[in-house]
């Protein structure tokens, strides 16, 4: 068992930062393989559109 205060609140720190981390790059990596599966569909849009 952590017995110093300090280290006790710095382990916590560390532990929500890697925990946010991870959630940010969960985030953007769906984001970017959305954005990837829509494009075909994005670009026929943009096509429709200029005719």
């Amino acid at each position: 068992m952590i017995k110093s205060k300090a280290l006790r609140i710095t382990t916590l720190f560390a532990v929500a930062g890697l925990l946010i981390l991870l959630l940010v790059a969960y985030v953007e990596r769906s984001i970017m393989r959305n954005y990837n599966q829509n494009l075909p569909f994005v670009k026929l849009g943009e096509h429709v559109k200029t005719k």
